[in-house]
C-alpha cells in the first residue's frame, strides 16, 4: 500500500483535532485582531506619536548627556589656560631660561590644540543632535516633532557661526595671554 504523505491517518486523531484546534484559534484570534485594527484605528496613531515622543525624549536625554561632558571638558579648558597663564607669570618673576620658555609654550600650545578638539565636539554635539532630529521628523511622516525640537531644527538652520567664532577668539586670546608675555618684552 502506497503512503501519501497528505493522507489522513487514523491512528493519532489527537493530533489532527489538536491542529484543527489551533488553526481554529489562530483564525480567531487574528479576526479579533483585525476587528480591534478597524474599530480602533486612533489607538494605533496614539501609539505612533507615543513611540515618536519616546524616541525624541531619548535624544534629548543622549544630547543633554554629552553638554555635561562638554562642560567638563570646558572647565578643563579654561583651568589648562589659566595654569598655563600661571606658569607664564612666575616664569617672568623668576626670569626662567629659554629652555624654560619653551616648554611653557608647548604646554600653551597644547592647551590650544586641546580647545580645538573641545570645541570641535561641542558644535559637533549639536549639529548630531540637529540631524537625528531631522531624521526622525522624516521618519514621523505625519506625526510632528515637540515645538522645543522644531525651535531647536530652526536655530540650527540659521547656522552657528557665531558660537565658533567666539570659541577661537577665546582660545586665540587664551593663548596670547599664556605665551606673548614670555617672548615679548614690555618692560620698554
Amino acid at each position: 500500500m502506497e503512503s501519501n504523505k497528505y493522507q489522513i491517518s487514523l491512528k493519532k486523531p489527537v493530533n489532527y483535532v489538536n491542529k484543527i484546534y489551533l488553526i481554529f484559534a489562530f483564525l480567531l484570534h487574528s479576526s479579533i485582531n483585525i476587528k480591534d485594527y478597524l474599530d480602533n484605528k486612533g489607538d494605533i496613531m496614539e501609539d505612533i506619536i507615543v513611540q515618536s515622543a519616546m524616541a525624541e525624549i531619548a535624544m534629548w536625554d543622549a544630547f543633554h548627556t554629552g553638554r555635561g561632558a562638554n562642560a567638563t571638558g570646558l572647565l578643563a579648558l579654561i583651568l589648562g589656560f589659566w595654569v598655563a597663564a600661571r606658569f607664564s607669570s612666575v616664569a617672568l618673576e623668576k626670569n626662567v631660561n629659554l629652555f624654560g620658555k619653551i616648554i611653557i609654550t608647548a604646554f600653551a600650545v597644547s592647551i590650544f590644540m586641546m580647545s580645538v578638539i573641545v570645541f570641535t565636539n561641542i558644535g559637533n554635539l549639536f549639529e548630531g543632535q540637529a540631524a537625528a532630529l531631522a531624521a526622525l521628523d522624516a521618519a514621523n511622516g505625519d506625526v510632528d516633532l515637540s515645538p522645543a525640537a522644531q525651535a531647536y531644527l530652526a536655530s540650527q538652520d540659521e547656522g552657528s557661526g557665531f558660537g565658533r567664532a567666539m570659541a577661537l577668539m577665546m582660545s586665540i586670546s587664551a593663548l596670547a595671554i599664556a605665551v606673548l608675555p614670555l617672548w615679548i618684552n614690555t618692560n620698554d
